[in-house]
This record gives structure tokens, sequence and C-alpha cells, in this order.
């Protein structure tokens, strides 16, 4: 997982220098607008809007790389988690709810470990009452 992009977040091959992007839509509901280099060229207020875009992302993946550098897996796994909190975070009376649901094998993925581990882990993180996953599989961080 390279970054979480929402509304207004600027998208596009040259904020990479990776060979390969992929992009998975996790809504129904996506709409991508192009916007030509002479459009920003010309509208300075669409210039700042994007250099702040780039700039969430920059934050965005500074808070991803840390979740790398944790030698336990549920340390790994406990830090993209509030790094979640903190990207797609909607606050609730007993926590934060991540609006974004994602599967054990994608949080695997972004925290370096096995879908068995994380499965175990989450179950870990609920027993000790730091997480709740409702009905809908939302994840909420318990204050």
């Amino acid at each position: 997982m390279m970054g979480i992009v929402g509304p207004g977040i600027p998208f596009c091959r040259t904020l990479t220098v990776l060979p390969i992007y992929q992009v998975t839509a996790l809504s129904q509901t996506v709409e991508l607008t192009a916007i030509p280099h002479q459009e920003m060229a010309q509208a300075s207020h669409l210039t700042q809007v994007i250099a702040e875009g780039v700039n969430q992302r920059l934050h965005q993946a500074e808070l991803l790389l840390s979740v790398c550098g944790r030698r336990r897996a549920s340390d790994r796994l406990l830090t993209l988690l509030q790094v979640l909190k903190t990207i797609v975070g909607e606050p609730v009376t007993n926590g934060t709810r991540l609006s974004l649901r994602l599967t054990h094998q994608e949080l695997a993925e972004a925290s370096c470990t096995t879908r068995v581990t994380v499965t175990r882990l989450l179950s870990e993180f609920q027993h000790q009452g730091k997480i709740t996953i409702d009905n809908t599989n939302h994840i909420t961080i318990l204050e």
C-alpha cells in the first residue's frame, strides 16, 4: 500500500517514480477528473490545491513507512491501524471508526506480515479492548 487517495487529493503518474502503479477503488462512487497541464498553469488556485494534496500524500507516505520500521508484527499492525485512524478515521462515541474496510490480506500486505497473523492479532486486539469490529466489518480503535 503506497497511499490512500480521497476527495481533493491528486493522483497521477507524475507523482511517483514507481514503474508499476495499480489503483483499486474501494468505493462504489469514484470520480476522476483529468486536469490538463495548461489549465493548471493558468489557475494559481488549482496549483495550490494540488500542492496541498501532494503534501498530504507525502505525510501519508511517511506514516506508512513508519509501519515497516517496527520489528514485531503486532507493533506493525497496531501502527498501521493508528495510521489508518489518522487518514480515514471517523470519530464515534467509543473511539475512532475506520471508514475504509480492508481485508485481512490487505492489512497483512500493508503491515508486512501474513493474513493468518493479522487474523490472530485482530482477535487479540479485540480481547485486549484495543479495537472492536462491527457487523459491517469496520474496525473501531477504542480510546
